[in-house]
């Protein structure tokens, strides 16, 4: 191990300096090592990172200490190995891998988010033209005496006037949803102000804070954390029973930081993936993004949630 390490003998003994080296999530594994060789025998087999003067190695160190005749450490039978580079291969590749998985998954989610958009035009400039034109008709014919006289008739038509008239908005809510008007024309900030403005009642006082949002980004984030946002906001609405909640969106030291926090009956940690409130669609989101999520719920104290999302060096404020 001495020559491994590549310090000198002045140095001393390299169980003896071992912890100065070894880096600090590695200490309790080369702690074992040396209890192992000084006082308890048992075999080892564990990696280390060292700080050397030549700069990081990895060791992987093998062994079995061998008891003496009162049983303490006699001798040891091991090897030790340079896997520095082979560790350094591994961590490339794991990174090659990881990199072309988020390429994939986010492709997948720029065409769905196509998908989307083509919907929600067909939405918008077909079915719900159709439907406003038949209303268009059906409202010619509502004044036609011949309908007016028979009463039976005359309730039919206005009820089928009716059903047109929530099927619209139905069809204008649904493409909304899809690709919301404001984020499309006018950014995030003004999307995330039509959702307060959207949810807000006399049920739900909701209220919006931002900060620091003069950063360009790109048009994927945007509505990311757009469908974020929207998602927290209708768990509030249909699950939380708050009467008060706000929406905290800034940008802070390189990220985005989205907040939803509630005066909500609150739940208890164990009942997170039991609530079926759409947190697995939102982690995977973030995940893609190598973002964060926090959630600090507790029965009766409200539910706030706490969403990171690095933003690119080219994005990133100071």
């Amino acid at each position: 191990m001495g020559h491994l390490l590549q310090v000198g003998q002045g140095e001393g003994q390299w169980t003896e300096i071992l912890l100065e080296y070894v880096q600090e999530e590695d200490k309790e594994a080369a702690s074992n090592i040396i209890n192992a060789l000084q006082s308890n025998p048992q075999p080892f087999d564990e990696t280390l990172r060292l700080q050397l003067e030549q700069g990081l190695k990895v060791i992987r160190v093998k062994g079995t200490v061998v008891p003496g005749a009162d049983g303490s450490p006699a001798k040891v039978l091991g090897v030790n190995w340079d896997i520095t580079e082979m560790q350094c291969l591994e961590d490339e590749n794991l990174r090659i891998k990881l990199d072309q998985q988020k390429e994939l998954a986010l492709a997948i989610l720029n065409t769905q988010d196509a998908e989307r958009r083509r919907i929600a035009e067909a939405l918008h400039n077909g079915i719900a033209q159709l439907l406003y034109a038949a209303k268009l008709n059906l409202g010619q014919v509502l004044g036609d005496e011949n309908i007016t006289s028979t009463p039976p008739l005359a309730e039919s038509v206005s009820k089928a006037d009716g059903i047109l008239e929530k099927a619209i908005q139905q069809t204008r809510s649904l493409s909304h949803e899809l690709i919301p008007t404001p984020l499309s024309n006018l950014g995030l900030d003004a999307a995330i102000k039509d959702i307060c403005s959207t949810f807000n009642s006399p049920q739900l006082k909701l209220r919006c804070w931002l900060f620091n949002l003069n950063t360009p980004l790109d048009k994927h984030l945007e509505l990311v954390v757009y469908h974020i946002a929207q998602e927290l906001v209708n768990n509030v609405v249909k699950h939380a029973q708050a009467t008060e909640a706000g929406i905290i969106l800034r940008e802070q030291r390189g990220a985005l930081v989205l907040e939803v926090e509630d005066n909500s009956i609150g739940f208890l940690p164990n009942q997170l993936d039991s609530r079926g409130i759409g947190l697995k669609s939102i982690r995977g989101r973030i995940n893609l993004l190598n973002g964060t999520m926090e959630i600090d719920s507790a029965l009766g104290q409200g539910t706030p949630v706490t969403i990171y999302l690095p933003l690119p060096k080219t994005q990133a404020k100071p």
